[in-house]
C-alpha cells in the first residue's frame, strides 16, 4: 500500500493510489491513469472539472515519448471509469447564453461505487450502461456486460473507506457484442447556475452540491430561432445504416445540390422519423423535396462516388476523427454537438485579434 508523501516546494499532499483501484480488474493502466489525473484535477469543492478530452490525452499514451493518446482511447477511459463506479458524471458547466458545455463535472472515489450507488449521482449512468454493451470497442462493451450480469448479485451495504479493507474486484469475465457509439458520450448537459442540485454523500464525506438550473424562456427562444430544433424526436428506426446516406451526399455535392441535400435528410431522419435506409423511402423523401431522388440512389452505385467517400473517410481518420459531428480549427478538434459553444469562442478570438 503506498503511504502521502508530503510536497512543500508546491505546499500540497500526493495521495497514495488506492490498492482496489491497482487490483480492480476491469481497468487498464489507461482508465487508472484517468483516474489519477481527474484527482489531481479537484477542486476545492471537491469535484473535478473537465473542459475537453485534451486534458486526459496526453497522459494516457502508451507509446514512450509518445505525443498523445486519440480521442476514443480518452473518450474510453472515462467510460469504463464511470461504469464500473471510480468517478461520477454530476453536472456540466454551461454557458448561460448558448447552453453549450464548458465543462463536465466529475466526482473522483477512492473505492469503486456499486451500480445502484452510482446511478444515485449519475442519472445517465443506465443508458450509458445500455448503449456500452452494444459498443463496438471491445473493451467497453465486455466492461458493460459483465456489469449488466452482476447487477443482480449486488447487496447493499456500506462502502469501505480503508485501503486495508479493499473488496477483491469482480473478474472481468463477460463478453460484448459492438455497436457505434455516440459521445458525446458522453454525454447532455446541464445549465450550472441558480437551483442546487445535491450530490448523495461518497464515503462518509460531507455532501457536495453544484449549481444547476432549468433553461430559462429567453433561452429557449434563442435555441429555437437559431438552431429551429422545436420539432427535433428520436428517429424510431434508429440506428440505421447511413452508407446510402453518405454517398449520396457525396453524388449531391457534385450537383451543387449539397445544402438543400442536408436540409432534406436531416429533416426526414431527425423531425419525420422516416428509414432513410431503405431505398423506396429514400426515393421518396427526396423526390417530395424537389431533389431527383432517383438519380441520387443510382449514383450511389458510382465508382467515382463511393471512392470520393472512402477517401474522405481515411483523411478524417488520420486527422484523429472518430465520430460525428467533428470540427477541425487549425489542429484543435471539437468532437459532439456540446463543443459547438468552445469552436465559436475560438473563431470569435481569431477574428478579432
Amino acid at each position: 500500500m503506498t503511504h502521502p508523501h508530503s510536497n512543500a516546494s508546491a505546499g500540497e499532499t500526493l495521495l497514495g493510489t488506492p490498492t482496489a483501484l491497482m487490483l480492480d480488474t476491469r481497468l487498464t493502466p489507461l482508465e487508472r491513469n484517468g483516474w489519477q489525473v481527474l484527482r489531481m484535477l479537484r477542486a476545492a469543492d471537491g469535484l473535478s472539472p473537465l473542459a475537453n478530452l485534451g486534458q486526459l490525452r496526453r497522459y494516457l499514451t502508451s507509446i514512450p515519448l509518445g505525443q498523445r493518446a486519440g480521442y476514443e482511447t480518452a473518450w474510453r477511459v472515462l467510460v469504463v471509469l464511470r461504469l464500473t463506479g471510480w468517478i461520477s458524471l454530476i453536472g456540466q458547466h454551461r454557458d448561460p447564453l448558448t447552453g453549450h458545455v464548458l465543462s463536465e463535472l466529475y466526482q473522483v472515489h477512492d473505492h469503486p461505487l456499486r451500480f445502484a450507488q452510482a446511478c444515485e449521482l449519475d442519472a445517465s449512468l443506465p443508458d450509458l450502461l445500455h448503449e456500452s454493451e452494444r459498443h463496438e470497442n471491445n473493451q467497453v462493451s465486455r466492461v458493460a456486460s459483465h456489469i449488466q450480469a452482476t447487477m443482480t448479485d449486488e447487496k447493499p451495504g456500506p462502502v469501505a473507506d480503508d485501503d486495508h479493507n479493499d473488496p477483491p474486484p469482480p473478474a472481468s469475465t463477460a463478453t460484448g457484442q459492438p455497436q457505434p457509439a455516440d459521445t458525446d458520450a458522453p454525454e447532455e448537459p446541464a445549465n450550472a447556475s441558480a437551483n442546487p442540485m445535491a450530490v448523495l454523500p461518497q464515503n462518509h464525506r460531507a455532501r457536495q452540491t453544484i449549481q444547476d438550473s432549468a433553461p430559462t424562456y429567453s433561452l429557449y427562444k434563442y435555441k429555437k430561432i437559431r438552431h429551429g430544433l422545436s420539432k427535433y424526436q428520436m428517429n424510431p428506426n434508429f440506428p440505421v445504416n447511413t452508407l446510402l446516406l453518405m454517398r449520396a451526399s457525396i453524388a449531391a455535392k457534385k450537383r451543387g445540390e449539397l445544402e438543400q441535400f442536408i436540409e432534406i435528410a436531416f429533416k426526414a431522419m431527425w423531425e419525420d422519423g422516416k428509414k432513410m435506409d431503405d431505398p423506396e423511402t429514400f426515393v421518396e423523401v427526396f423526390t417530395d423535396g424537389g431533389l431527383d431522388g432517383q438519380a441520387l440512389l443510382e449514383a450511389t452505385q458510382d465508382s467515382e462516388v463511393k471512392r470520393e467517400l472512402i477517401d474522405n473517410t481515411q483523411r478524417a481518420a488520420d486527422h484523429g476523427a472518430f465520430g460525428i459531428p467533428t470540427f477541425f480549427f487549425g489542429e484543435e478538434m471539437f468532437f459532439g454537438k456540446e463543443r459547438l459553444g468552445q469552436l465559436e469562442e475560438l473563431i470569435a478570438k481569431s477574428i478579432t485579434t
